[in-house]
């Protein structure tokens, strides 16, 4: 490891999604950061945390070289952002039926992320939404990690996913998603 990626790597450890995104100011820490150093953070990366947020600093900076690594990393890398909640809320995943700009990132990755978004299909963990009365109402609607699994895999593999819908109608959409995830592997 040269010194520009220990010093990359150094400032990515101390910080999170909402202090290098959602703050004010809040992405002064990646300006400069050399994409060739982020892109091998993110390949070969074993913090995940620090590998997810090099991706999306790499997503927003030169999205060329983000298009160009490996869809099975960069799946397993936003797949696991969401699955330990790395970014804090979930607004930036999407409000309900709407795509959020990380839900974006996920259908980008195409098909190339449906076994690894498959797994979070089971997933009743609750997540959370700051801020508006969309928010507000989101969280009243108890959503959860499997429904945002589950509206983002039904629109990568043209099924549809109402996460609008009550808590059984989501279950037993997650049942029929999770049958086809494992019908992929």
């Amino acid at each position: 490891m040269g010194e520009g990626e220990n010093s990359v790597r150094a400032v990515l450890e101390a910080s999170s999604y909402r202090s290098l995104f959602e703050s004010e100011g809040g992405d002064a820490p990646t300006r400069g950061m050399d994409s060739g150093v982020l892109a091998e953070i993110v390949a070969d990366g074993d913090d995940l945390k620090t590998s997810f947020l090099a991706a999306e600093i790499l997503a927003r900076t030169d999205s060329e070289r983000w298009r160009k690594l490996p869809r099975p990393r960069l799946a397993q890398l936003y797949v696991g952002a969401l699955r330990l909640d790395l970014v804090g809320s979930a607004n930036a995943w999407g409000l309900p039926g709407r795509v959020g700009l990380l839900g974006q990132r996920l259908q980008a990755l195409g098909a190339d992320v449906l076994p690894t978004l498959g797994t979070l299909l089971t997933n009743k963990q609750a997540v959370h939404y700051a801020g508006s009365e969309d928010a507000a109402r989101a969280n009243e609607m108890g959503l959860r990690i499997a429904d945002l699994a589950g509206f983002y895999y039904g629109l990568i593999a043209v099924e549809m996913f109402d996460v609008t819908s009550s808590v059984e109608d989501r279950d037993a959409m997650l049942d029929y998603l999770a049958k086809h995830a494992a019908g992929r592997n």
